[in-house]
């Protein structure tokens, strides 16, 4: 049988003795200590499963010895069982708030004290089981989450005419984000919103992928790959969930650019040399995986060799800072007209999302990109 390990931290040698002989049995391991920074010392050294800590002490008293246990012990639980003769209440709160889990009041009864070790015990032990099961499940996360990674970029987001920003809300991405070579050296873009965040979205982004890559391999169109996403929602998603999408496929000499939008926030094309949104890329299509049947068609932009394209989820867009303000699309614009001409505005945009948010908790996965001919991938 594995024995308790009690960690007595007392400078009375009396009580020591005490509590020694009440505890005094082959299911319990007794640690002694006369003050609290010999207490904090045995701790870190033995680690027990229960400490039992006296008040006031000399060199180090009790409640700051427990404040430096509980650092030490991080997210592990550990019983603290305070020994007083205190009877102020704010003296009481005092104890608690320094990291206390209960009380024992001298002179010591053998039967309270057993019974706290015994519930504290228990609770230690479903702590532990709790903590270890987290642990598993932070493994088994992070294994699927570089799976769902290695599924969703095989493609070529190294590319030389991308920049890009795609930080998820938690481990697993709702957000996506595809790029491929076509056999005509065309580029198909893909970048989805999926419902929601978290492992349920992602698992509803996850088919989108394998359809993009193969399609794009075989040289379909832009109206076909999409076609063929929302029927694969369509039959994979449950009801109430959905892909906001947006489709570009662009031709092998960046002259025109093919544009499928249902349900992202409106695009821009971008003039660089003239440093202002040329045009807006307006969604005007139904997100994927709602209805069987929809509209695929695409619409097509004329290119300038100076033309740069943004597209991105509404994680930009909705990013709220302190106040509850989201960025809008005024905070795209500001950054724009912040940007002098012959400029990228993609690290300002990038930049100034974050500066916004602040020490806000991201909300949202977060997803920009920017697509742009190779002649000008010095300005970006």
């Amino acid at each position: 049988m594995t024995k308790i390990k009690i960690l007595v931290v007392d400078d009375d040698e009396i009580n020591r003795m005490v509590l020694g002989g009440i505890l005094e049995s082959d299911e319990y391991e007794l640690i002694y200590a006369e003050n609290g920074r010999e207490g904090v010392d045995l701790y870190e050294q033995r680690r027990p499963d229960i400490v039992l800590m006296d008040v006031l002490m000399p060199v180090l008293d009790g409640r700051e010895a427990v404040k430096r246990i509980k650092q030490i012990a991080g997210d592990e639980f550990i019983p603290v069982i305070f020994l007083t003769s205190i009877s102020n209440e704010d003296e009481l709160v005092e104890c608690v708030e320094a990291g206390g889990d209960d009380f024992l009041t001298k002179p010591f009864s053998k039967a309270i004290l057993e019974a706290k070790i015994r519930a504290f015990t228990r609770s230690r032990a479903l702590s532990q089981q709790v903590r270890k099961h987290r642990e598993e499940m932070v493994q088994e996360y992070v294994f699927a989450e570089k799976i769902f990674a290695r599924l969703a970029k095989r493609g070529i987001l190294h590319n030389s005419n991308l920049n890009y920003i795609s930080t998820p809300q938690s481990m697993f991405n709702g957000d996506l984000l595809l790029a491929a070579q076509r056999p005509d050296k065309g580029l198909n873009i893909f970048v989805g919103d999926a419902t929601g965040h978290g492992l349920p979205a992602a698992v509803g982004v996850l088919p989108v992928s394998d359809v993009f890559y193969s399609m794009t391999e075989k040289g379909k169109s832009a109206a076909e790959i999409v076609a063929a996403i929302n029927a694969k929602l369509y039959q994979f998603l449950p009801t109430g969930l959905f892909l906001c999408g947006g489709f570009a496929h662009f031709s092998p000499d960046f002259r025109w650019v093919d544009i499928w939008n249902g349900g992202l926030p409106d695009g821009f094309i971008y003039d660089v040399i003239e440093g202002n949104i040329r045009q807006l890329i307006v969604s005007d299509k139904i997100p994927l995986g709602i209805t069987e049947s929809q509209n695929f068609s695409v619409t097509r932009y004329s290119l300038e060799s100076e033309d740069m394209l943004y597209l991105y989820t509404d994680g930009v867009t909705e990013s709220e800072n302190a106040s509850g303000k989201m960025f809008g699309f005024d905070g795209i614009k500001a950054c724009i007209s912040a940007t002098p001409p012959g400029m990228s505005p993609f690290q300002p945009i990038s930049d100034a999302l974050r500066r916004f948010r602040g020490e806000k908790e991201q909300s949202d996965d977060v997803t920009l990109i920017e697509i742009y001919p190779k002649a000008l991938r010095s300005v970006a």
